[in-house]
């Protein structure tokens, strides 16, 4: 802990160099939302590891009287842990499940995701200087050294990534009989729990609060929010105050922004584009239609015509 500790205070320019060249991260955007929480993760084994370590007394049963039974943690030694980040919080997420597993005593691989190439190259320079091997080390590679990696009996697996990828991981993981752990993605809605637009609310700390959910990290956050569900008699209350809340996050040109950008502009970037042009097919043909009793879809702001994934 004491070393992963010297590795974030004493390389803190490098790493947040390397978010910058991958994600487009300013120093504050970099810190704030990838090396301070692993600093987090640092401080609570710090406090807490001797309260985990020790054995918990449980029931024996009376056939086995006069025994006594307690459960003890255990290092995972042979083998050891797999760590596989990914490319949204590639610092934090791949150092962070790394901190927990070298707690525990577990010798720790760890396979930064290779779409984040800076980070990748900062890690496997900077992990060898501060651990033993033995310890922990870092591998490089795309998906054929994943299968590789997972043709081998594992303590656990841990993988953070897309549901399809992580269904591939835990199949692969089941023929070495592997435990895993994944954190995935998922559908995160917000709820606006409000009767009616007369109501007292203050509207743009409600938007702010949502777009910034939205947005963070270039809305690659597994918990980011996804879609609102509102009450239709304020969805025209509400409108407004969202537009001018990503406004004032991005500035009249999001181009010029210094908030962190998409990892990758192909494949990535251009998914998300045809996303959006997907809803614009949608409402292109709802004007067109106009079925009655059916409310069109709109689109409120920006469009597939402003982004340009290629840049």
């Amino acid at each position: 802990l004491r070393s992963m500790r010297r590795l974030l205070q004493e390389n803190e320019n490098e790493l947040v160099q390397a978010l910058q060249q991958d994600l487009g991260k300013v120093s504050t955007e970099a810190i704030v939302t990838e090396l301070d929480q692993i600093m987090v993760e640092i401080k609570y084994f710090e406090r807490n590891l001797k309260r985990h370590m020790k054995p918990q007394k449980v029931a024996s049963p009376g056939i086995l009287v006069p025994s006594s039974a307690w459960i003890e943690q255990r290092p995972k030694n042979g083998p050891g842990v797999l760590v596989l980040g990914p490319s949204n919080y590639p610092v934090f997420l791949t150092l962070h499940p790394a901190v927990a597993s070298l707690a525990a005593g577990n010798p720790t691989l760890i396979k930064p995701s290779e779409q984040c190439p800076a980070v990748c190259k900062t890690l496997a320079k900077l992990i060898p200087k501060y651990f033993d091997t033995a310890c922990c080390r870092v591998v490089l590679g795309a998906h054929e050294q994943v299968k590789l990696l997972l043709q081998y009996h594992w303590g656990v697996v841990f993988f953070t990534g897309s549901n399809r990828v992580g269904r591939l991981v835990a199949e692969q993981a089941a023929r070495t009989l592997s435990p895993t752990c994944m954190e995935l993605g998922g559908k995160c809605p917000c709820y606006i729990d409000c009767e009616n637009e007369n109501e007292w609310w203050d509207w743009q700390m409600v938007a702010n609060r949502i777009i910034w959910a939205r947005t963070l990290n270039g809305g690659q956050t597994c918990a980011a929010v996804d879609y609102l569900v509102v009450p239709e008699a304020i969805v025209r209350k509400l409108l407004p105050y969202l537009v001018k809340a990503v406004k004032s996050q991005f500035g009249d040109d999001a181009y010029t922004s210094e908030l962190g950008r998409i990892v990758k502009a192909k494949p990535h970037a251009q998914r998300l584009v045809d996303l959006i042009r997907e809803a614009e097919d949608v409402a292109e043909n709802d004007s067109k239609t106009g079925e009655k009793g059916k409310k069109p879809c709109e689109i409120v702001l920006g469009g597939s015509s402003y982004c340009l994934p290629e840049e």
